[in-house]
């Protein structure tokens, strides 16, 4: 019995085979086992008809099948970090006949090629036809989203496929459903936009339940953001402010909170066409700030606009213009208009209870932030805007956590009437945070709080914001934006978009940072230690 129970099984498959259609993978080789001069390759064609369908179906580097975009007949390859074969990888390639063969103009991939964004030439030819392909290469992780409809305001289904090439990742492919939908204000009107999607999965009872995946080991979560960067010349002023936040400040607080969220660079498919350069990244919420869902003492507010809070009173239980709260408790807006109700009373005479109001530690963090980092669309003179602020019940009171968000414009770049000005703002001018947090005690000359502010900035500056830290930062994302090729691939794909030189990388915007510090430097005091 067991004899014939094979035997069905091994019928089974070969019918199943060749109703497909797609024959057997070929041997394994490594790429320079195919590579071939400029003149073979011409060979190969020559004398052959280009085949009017695809002869490769399928091509695979050491294990890991690669994106496609069919389009434009290129093959996306993703380099995992560490794998000491990704430059010469072994190859497999699936095909419609066994007769089919491969041949690449290159021996091996290198570093050079893969930066230029120099496209690798494949040949899959049989004795009367072959299909040409481009093969291009990174260094970063691969998203791909397939979607039946257009991407709107509304959620849209998705499914999602991340392959995360990082060389210690848990998981390396990464499938979900989910849905997507527009994100931004005056971004979603670029050509390339900002997205958010919710990853989701079916249950056996059928319903549809939010499904908590830890893309790139940053959170495990359903809620993601992909951020375009479609107006930021170097692609980095909003990635690399949000990860110094998250690595310099989060964290610095009496609460135990980490009121960070971090990005990371991928480059993004939908419905396997190309889109670009994006940041991978998730939000600030009240999962993040420890707010238990439903909360009725404990809230997450977001400044949405520059209206002013000088009028703000405690009789009111109304909503407080400019700012939004997911809670729908009767009592979300009391400790948003106590406090400042309080600032704008004028009653706390010894500044003791303005201490107590907010963490003082955070409060500082987000005062030398802003100011660091000329955060034009966060504070101006007498106002915020697009910062979250969540009020935290400690014993019977409130503390109020600032948490920064949505920092494009900053790093010299000015924004007016839907332009962006790169470099319009000097390295030398301050922008400080006038509103909240510690504004009202150095309003009212509290004796200790310039202490505290210089303190601070001795301890960020002797430490996560030393300049070789900031160095290493941006190293990094110099890797990633401009040695992956990726910056290169985004200029293609969105021409009229706002690009630096790619020749001359992060110089120009690291020079600036650096001519900035140099600034804050001198207005704290501050001598950094050389050796």
């Amino acid at each position: 019995m067991g004899k014939k129970f094979g035997l069905k099984i091994m019928l089974l498959g070969f019918l199943l085979f060749s109703f497909i259609g797609i024959t057997a993978v070929n041997k394994q080789s490594s790429l320079s086992e195919y590579a071939v001069n400029s003149e073979e390759l011409e060979d190969i064609k020559t004398g052959r008809s280009e085949s009017g369908e695809s002869l490769l179906h399928v091509l695979n580097f050491n294990g890991n099948d690669l994106f496609y975009e069919p389009d434009m007949q290129t093959f996306y390859y993703s380099l995992v970090d560490g794998d000491t074969s990704v430059y010469d990888p072994s190859v497999i390639f699936e095909t419609t006949e066994d007769s089919v063969q491969l041949a690449i103009d290159a021996e091996s991939i290198t570093e050079e090629r893969i930066s230029s964004n120099t496209a690798i030439t494949i040949v899959a030819y049989n004795e009367d036809s072959f299909s040409q392909y481009s093969l291009k290469c990174t260094t970063l992780p691969l998203m791909n989203i397939t979607c039946s409809e257009e991407i709107t305001d509304d959620k849209t289904p998705i499914k999602i496929h991340l392959f995360d090439n990082r060389k210690d990742c848990t998981v390396r492919d990464t499938y979900s459903d989910g849905v997507i939908h527009l994100r931004g204000a005056s971004t979603k009107y670029f050509p390339k936009k900002g997205y958010r999607i919710s990853l989701t999965k079916d249950k056996k009872n059928g319903n549809t339940v939010s499904n908590k995946c830890n893309l790139l080991d940053m959170r495990n979560d359903d809620d993601w953001l992909l951020y375009a960067g479609y107006n930021d010349q170097e692609k980095i002023r909003h990635v690399f402010s949000t990860n110094l936040w998250k690595y310099s400040c989060a964290t610095d607080n009496s609460l135990g909170l980490d009121n960070g969220m971090e990005y990371k660079y991928i480059e993004l498919f939908i419905n396997n066409e190309y889109y670009g350069l994006y940041a991978l990244g998730y939000p600030i919420d009240e999962k993040q700030l420890d707010i238990k869902k439903n909360s009725d003492t404990e809230f997450l507010y977001k400044k949405v606009d520059w209206n002013s809070e000088s009028n703000i009173t405690v009789e009111s239980s109304e909503p407080v213009e400019g700012y939004v709260t997911k809670s729908e408790s009767p009592n979300a807006w009391i400790p948003l208009r106590s406090y400042y109700s309080l600032i704008n009373s004028g009653i706390a005479s010894d500044n003791a209870v303005l201490y107590e109001r907010i963490d003082i530690d955070n409060a500082i963090d987000i005062y030398l932030f802003y100011n660091f980092i000329q955060a034009a669309d966060n504070v101006i003179p007498g106002a915020i805007k697009n910062m979250m602020i969540a009020a935290k019940n400690q014993n019977s009171s409130y503390k109020m956590i600032y948490t920064p968000w949505d920092m494009d414009i900053s790093w010299g770049n000015d924004y007016e009437d839907s332009v962006m000005y790169p470099y319009a703002i000097p390295p030398s001018q301050n922008w400080f945070m006038e509103v909240g947090g510690i504004a009202p005690l150095i309003a009212a000359n509290d004796p200790d709080i310039e202490d505290l502010i210089q303190q601070k900035y001795r301890n960020l500056r002797d430490t996560v914001w030393s300049r070789e830290m900031i160095n290493s930062f941006l190293d990094q994302y110099e890797d990633d934006i401009f040695d992956s090729g990726a910056y290169l691939r985004d200029m293609e794909r969105w021409p009229d978009g706002l690009y630096e030189d790619p020749e001359v990388k992060l110089s120009v915007f690291r020079e600036y940072v650096m001519k900035r510090l140099s600034y804050v430097d001198s207005d704290y005091g501050y001598t950094e230690c050389k050796g």
